[in-house]
């Protein structure tokens, strides 16, 4: 397996020449996109031809992780191949009514969306691949994917907190993908406090990786303004692996 880093900005506000939440995975010939967040899109155009994403795995309805859907789906219909995107509980009926107040057609969307909504626990084939769901923790429903191929393992957590919840999505993984939006000191404590009720640290990522017993990890969804070497120095304080800050392009063969 392949991954491919598109975008890795928190709360939908990227650092320059960053986007939101996207990352690539290829497995044999599936092309799988997690999560697809605004600006995802050009960078993905500069990897594979987007009528080739097999299947788009949605952490949750936030729209800096879904953002690009609406343009992608407007590709697909030049194309006519249906978009399959499998999501959290209750992700359809958000995407049909946002579809419908930007669309004046949006039969036309609708007609190239194929969104299955997928209870953790679920077990999805996807060609080469398969994608295991898992409950997170993140105040709205969401889900971390595991996806496995020829006997790797990537783990993505999507946007969470920390916690015990984590240990079956990263155990053992080859890489777990972790989001690590804060860092151990803030200007603004009472915000930091307030994020990690949904949200994790790089030091929290390296302690979920650590405790899963991972053989690497990712950091993503990292603040803008923050320092991407210190959150490297944060998670591997708890994690003794290979530890990276993901940036847009950066890709790492996982097997």
């Amino acid at each position: 397996m392949e991954i491919i880093h598109l975008g890795t900005g928190a709360g939908g506000v990227p650092r320059a020449g960053d986007a939101a939440s996207g990352h690539l995975l290829r497995a044999g010939d599936v092309r799988l996109l997690l999560d697809c967040g605004n600006g995802v899109l050009g960078r993905l155009a500069s990897e594979t031809a987007l009528e080739a994403v097999d299947a788009v795995l949605l952490s949750h309805a936030h729209v800096d992780h879904l953002g690009d859907l609406y343009p992608l789906l407007l590709q697909r219909r030049r194309f006519e191949r249906p978009l399959r995107v499998l999501a959290p509980s209750g992700t359809r009926e958000k995407l049909e009514a946002w579809i419908r107040v930007f669309s004046k057609n949006p039969e036309l969307y609708l007609g190239m969306l194929a969104c299955q909504e997928v209870e953790p626990g679920t077990t999805v084939p996807l060609g080469a691949a398969r994608a295991r769901a898992f409950s997170v923790e993140h105040g709205v429903p969401a889900l971390g994917w595991r996806v496995e191929s020829e006997g790797r393992v990537v783990a993505y957590t999507g946007d969470t907190r920390a916690g015990p919840h984590l240990d079956g999505l990263a155990r053992e993984a080859d890489l777990l993908v972790a989001e690590a939006t804060l860092q151990e000191a803030h200007p603004d404590p009472g915000f930091r406090e307030r994020q990690l009720a949904v949200h994790m640290s790089a030091r929290q990522a390296g302690e979920a990786a650590f405790r899963a017993g991972a053989r690497a990890l990712a950091l993503t969804h990292v603040l803008y303004y923050q320092d991407l070497s210190l959150s490297e120095k944060e998670a591997a304080s708890a994690f003794s692996g290979p530890v990276y800050a993901a940036k847009p392009g950066t890709r790492r063969f996982v097997g």
